[in-house]
């Protein structure tokens, strides 16, 4: 079974505040991500979604891309992870 984290974990393992990484998350999900929930409804993170909200920082942090824009290219999987799919 894959290894969940929640909210406060992923916040600083990210070195975002937690209001920050819910604020991320939900736009995210505005844009038809998904989440799996815990059972208090809080959001539970696998790696996938880790890996997908770092995606999504650096788009904005480092190249100071619009949210909109790198919401889309950080939900979208990298070419070699298709090919592996395939498989």
């Amino acid at each position: 079974m894959e290894q969940a984290y929640f909210s406060s974990e992923v916040a600083k393992s990210l070195g975002v505040g937690a209001s920050t990484l819910r604020k991320y998350a939900l736009a995210l999900e505005d844009a038809g991500y998904r989440f799996d929930r815990g059972l208090n409804n809080s959001r539970v993170f696998y790696q996938k979604d880790i890996i997908t909200v770092q995606r999504l920082l650096k788009l904005i942090q480092e190249q100071n891309m619009a949210l909109e824009t790198a919401i889309e290219l950080a939900m979208k999987v990298e070419p070699e992870k298709k090919e592996e799919a395939k498989k």
